[in-house]
């Protein structure tokens, strides 16, 4: 880590002096935009498609992607406690049926398909959206209940921006991070560093007791860069490159011994893409790499290293025909190669993939339509064709309708078919269908603004695989055969201005959902049937309170629902100030109860989650 460190500051320092020189040069600048990619942007369309908030993101840029998305949407985050693992279930879904994809990239580890939120910190992310919803035709495997996006800024319109974040828990864990953007002619920089360590000795309660936590230090830490540089009005090249590294201790369940268990992770992730654009063709052309690093060790486990290198090549064409019709084709490769101490031997897996969507949109009616086909061949057999439709028509004033259907899928991991004394390389692929429709009312006015989104969605997957007991030492998966999942969710929010200095903004996201094993007719394990998450912000000038609730019902932890976790409600609270030190200068102070009614709960099986605990975060901006 000591050489990627030296590098990132060399580039942080690189860039400040550039910034200097930049500051009164009045060259050609970069238009404002997200690197999403040509299908992030053209294709992603989606019954329901939720974008965090700035203020959302605001009151929690010294906390991770974990906390921000369970206080901000409906989707249920299967945390492990404070530090610990922490994965996304899109209505009902696992977390290797989310594929999180960063500025157009997805990321999922080819090994056991998931991305811990609870290693990646709020303040790398300039924005962050979720589609709901399958869609395997755009994304191919795992895209069959959800995607996550994280997107970061091309360009501001500042010479110079320079963040520097200090953030403190008061259970001992200590968040840093800078961040340090700018223009120079016809090239973009931004680079990002953080840090997240200490002890996370957080208090928790168990059979009326209180205890802190032993055994969970945590120390995580790495880097962003975005390079982008445009050759002219028509022609773009963008170079990504995010490094990481953690390094946790992973503290037993509450009736487990102490095992002397960690875990060290490395990820580095990079991309180059070529984007080209005129009045009525787009090109883009992408290379991706990334490498994934596990390392385990514990008194039962001496040591298990688990290392996987991806490459993903991908081009893309848009013939834009006129205002109503479009065309939008491409093709990718997908190759991934792991070295795993669980394998007998090095596995690997090559996928080619090609992809058409048309979109055709009826101008009288303002119907907007969108028609996809995808084609893969895996290991040199193919797999099923992934065709979907989007629809979207405006029914009455204010009033929209959507709807979504698409065929999904998803391939086994490398752990599901490889891993030793239990992979099972017979294992068939997951297939499915998801389907949606969502009404949508939005009305603005000088006063009170409103957004109200209601949806209901079906999703059936066959072949779905799930990891069961061979014997008391050794799990294995197997086709356990159809779930189906059914719900609705509500996404709702308003803004009231009050006066010309305070405004008071509320939401509410609300998710009903039966995931259920066709074999059993019973409820999936860790999913429960209800969220209820309310917010309410009172801002004036520069100070804001928020307050956010959340509600989640009993989840099963066993498949014949013979256990369970017990329903709990918790309240966060924050109330955060800025202060103008002149112009360019800006300094942010911010304190957090979190847990603020000291509930005990548990969100996975005998793994407490922290009592009530404060968090201080002091944010200093140079724009």
């Amino acid at each position: 880590m000591k050489k990627y460190c030296c590098v990132a500051v060399g580039i942080l320092l690189t860039n400040l002096a550039w910034c200097q020189t930049s500051q009164t040069d009045s060259a050609h600048q970069l238009n404002q935009v997200f690197i999403k990619g040509l299908r992030a942007t053209n294709l992603n369309s989606a019954s329901v498609i939720q974008t965090l908030s700035t203020t959302d993101l605001l009151s929690r840029q010294g906390s991770t992607m974990a906390e921000v998305l369970q206080e901000n949407t409906p989707i249920f985050i299967r945390n492990y406690g404070s530090g610990g693992l922490a994965t996304a279930s899109f209505r009902g879904s696992n977390a290797y049926h989310t594929p999180v994809i960063w500025n157009g990239i997805n990321i999922q580890n080819p090994m056991n398909g998931q991305i811990d939120f609870s290693s990646i910190p709020v303040f790398l992310s300039d924005e962050i959206s979720l589609q709901y919803g399958g869609n395997g035709g755009v994304w191919g495997s795992g895209a069959m209940a959800g995607l996550l996006f994280i997107n970061s800024a091309v360009s501001t319109n500042q010479k110079l921006k320079v963040e520097l974040l200090a953030s403190a828990f008061d259970y001992g864990v200590f968040q840093q991070g800078a961040k340090v953007s700018f223009n120079y002619k016809k090239l973009f920089s931004s680079t990002k560093l953080f840090s997240n360590t200490g002890d996370n000795s957080f208090m928790y309660r168990y059979r009326a007791q209180d205890f802190y936590q032993k055994n969970a230090h945590l120390n995580d830490k790495g880097f962003q860069q975005v390079l982008a540089y445009q050759a002219n009005a028509k022609n773009t090249i963008t170079g990504l490159f995010w490094y990481n590294e953690s390094d946790k201790q992973i503290a037993p369940s509450l009736n487990a011994a102490f095992n002397n268990a960690n875990q060290k992770d490395k990820n580095a992730r990079a991309a180059i893409t070529w984007n080209n654009k005129t009045t009525k063709h787009s090109n883009e052309v992408k290379l991706a790499y990334y490498y994934d690093e596990i390392f385990y060790s514990s008194y039962d486990i001496p040591q298990s290293l688990s290392r996987s290198n991806t490459f993903n090549l991908t081009g893309e064409h848009q013939i834009i025909f006129n205002s109503q019709n479009s065309i939008h084709f491409g093709i990718n490769n997908w190759l991934a190669f792991a070295n795993v101490d669980g394998y007998d031997q090095q596995v690997n897996q090559n996928r080619l993939a090609g992809f058409v969507y048309y979109k055709l949109g009826i101008k009288k009616i303002k119907m907007q339509q969108q028609f996809g086909l995808r084609s893969e061949l895996v290991n040199e057999k193919f797999i099923p064709l992934m065709p979907s439709y989007y629809m979207q028509l405006p029914l009455v004033k204010n009033i929209l309708f959507k709807i979504n259907i698409a065929r999904t899928y998803r391939l086994p991991t490398f752990n599901d078919l490889y891993w030793k004394n239990g992979g099972n390389i017979n294992l068939q692929p997951e297939q499915g269908w998801s389907s949606d429709c969502a009404f949508s009312y939005a009305k603005n006015n000088d006063k009170w603004n409103y957004d109200i989104t209601l949806s209901v969605f079906y999703r059936n997957t066959e072949n779905y695989i799930q990891w069961i007991p061979i014997n008391a030492a050794i799990f294995s998966p197997i086709n356990i055969g159809n779930v189906n999942a059914r719900g609705i969710e509500v996404i709702a929010k308003t803004t009231v201005q009050t006066s010309e200095k305070s405004s008071i903004k509320g939401s509410y996201l609300g998710s009903f959902l039966q995931a259920v094993d066709q074999n059993n007719d019973l409820q999936l394990i860790f999913t429960p049937r209800i969220k209820h998450v309310f917010n309410i912000l009172f801002l004036y000038k520069s100070l804001t309170l928020k307050y956010n609730h959340i509600y989640t019902g009993v989840s099963f932890t066993k498949s014949d629902h013979s256990e369970w976790n017990d329903d709990f409600d918790i309240g966060n609270f924050v109330v955060s100030k800025s202060f103008a030190l002149n112009q360019q200068n800006k300094l942010n102070l911010q304190v957090a109860v979190n847990n603020v009614w000291d509930k005990s709960y548990l969100v996975m099986p005998d793994r407490p989650m922290p009592l009530r605990n404060y968090q201080f975060t002091i944010q200093y901006t140079l724009n």
